[in-house]
């Protein structure tokens, strides 16, 4: 069994990079956020708050998951998630696998989420209280902050693992048949003509409005204008995570 993975905050692109992964010539089984929701990591260090310390026992529970998700029959299991974020890099040391975590500007991550979950904003509410952040008492800081750091949790496991490597959403959307087919041999799957017809259809047609559509103008979607935040408030929030 050859596991991947795709990891990310909600709204940096995971459907995007998990479709496109998909893609592959390669016999692959792929699910989608199969951990369950709220997150399973939820203690933390009070005297250190910018540690990561899930407890060992949410580990086996995130590796006794992950394998029950196999069957006899797969070859290559792909596993796109935004749950359970910051134990999947001690999780994972169980498993042969192979991991893509992406990021994207979180600015643009705080939009889309308050634009799309409407009063709903129950996600990343556990990752605020574990990673016990004290910062502004607005909700859109404590969501900055939270994302910004489950960034740097990622972005640092992929520069200190061979089996983890690193892809923002910007670098994807600009170049997606380029980033991909380094994807693919990065990941050790196969793509064919009709794999690179498929990433070209899916980023560069006519986006679909659905919050959770992934046929995007992956180039439009760079200079596309925010939908919840204005300019002040970009800008403090830009100023707050320098």
């Amino acid at each position: 069994m050859n596991y991947r993975f795709v990891l990310g905050v909600g709204r940096s692109g995971t459907s995007l990079l998990g479709r496109l992964v998909s893609l592959t010539s390669s016999n692959i089984r792929y699910l989608i956020e199969p951990v369950p929701s709220p997150n399973i990591v939820h203690r933390y260090n009070r005297a250190e708050p910018w540690a990561v310390l899930p407890h060992p026992e949410e580990i086996r529970n995130l590796v006794s998951l992950i394998a029950m998700l196999s069957t006899p029959d797969d070859h290559n299991l792909l596993i796109k998630e935004v749950h359970a974020l910051l134990a999947f890099p001690m999780a994972l040391d169980a498993f042969e696998h192979k991991t893509v975590v992406i990021t994207r500007d979180v600015t643009r991550v705080v939009d889309s989420y308050l634009f799309g979950h409407g009063n709903d904003r129950t996600y990343l509410v556990d990752e605020c209280q574990y990673l016990n952040l004290h910062t502004d008492d607005r909700e859109i800081f404590r969501l900055a902050a939270t994302i910004a750091r489950i960034n740097q949790t990622l972005i640092k496991w992929a520069n200190s693992q061979d089996e983890v490597t690193h892809i923002t959403f910007e670098k994807l959307c600009a170049d997606p048949v380029a980033e991909m087919i380094n994807l693919y041999k990065y990941l050790k799957l196969s793509y064919d003509q009709e794999t690179i017809r498929e990433i070209t259809s899916i980023t560069q047609t006519t986006s679909l409005p659905g919050y959770y559509d992934t046929q995007k103008n992956s180039l439009k979607i760079l200079g596309q204008e925010y939908k919840y935040l204005d300019k002040k408030t970009i800008t403090e929030l830009k100023e707050f995570l320098t």
